[in-house]
């Protein structure tokens, strides 16, 4: 193989693995709860993008008034510290939250810096509206996929009748009752 070619084909190798390492796998109920420090039910009431000088970085700086707390202390309300804000189609800083936005929320420990975020590059952010029969709904990023796929027996059993596959919008409240069941 000459230097070009074998400077082309690392080319290709790095560029496969780049891209590939930008997928992100799909997680479970059960590896989400699990993973998850606090999961909890709220509304955003405030949602901004703040510089870190610490950190020399854009933090996502979100505030959730909580409504249940379903794993992790209870508190009245959640300030959420979330580095790599995402960017909007016209490039600005975005936090991935809306004031009065009401969400679930699976989220990981804050670490020494006090920096959090969803399970899952975001997948354990679900946002709730009402269908079109009048019912709180819950979808996240990945439109519910694979929340069932994977789980174990046990956790199929825990989940019992809450375990059925369905093609309708996961209810709020069919939510919470699998969170409570597939909880340690």
């Amino acid at each position: 193989m000459s230097r070009f070619s074998s400077c082309l084909f690392l080319i290709g190798c790095l560029s496969v693995s780049i891209a590939l390492s930008g997928q992100v796998r799909s997680m479970n109920l059960e590896e989400m709860t699990q993973r998850a420090a606090r999961i909890l039910t709220g509304r955003c009431i405030d949602s901004r993008v703040e510089h870190d000088p610490a950190l020399r970085a854009e933090v996502a700086v979100v505030t959730l008034e909580v409504q249940r707390t379903l794993k992790g202390d209870h508190r009245e309300s959640v300030t959420l510290r979330m580095l790599n804000a995402p960017h909007t189609d016209n490039g600005e800083t975005a936090t991935g939250f809306s004031i009065g936005e009401e969400v679930v929320v699976f989220l990981y420990g804050e670490s020494r810096l006090g920096l959090t975020s969803p399970v899952g590059f975001g997948q354990g952010k679900f946002s709730l509206h009402a269908d079109k029969t009048g019912r709180k709904v819950a979808v996240n990023p990945l439109g519910n996929a694979n929340l069932l796929r994977g789980v174990s027996p046990r956790s199929r059993a825990r989940l019992g009748e809450l375990a059925r596959p369905t093609k309708e919008p996961l209810e709020l409240n069919r939510l919470i009752a699998m969170v409570e069941a597939l909880r340690n």
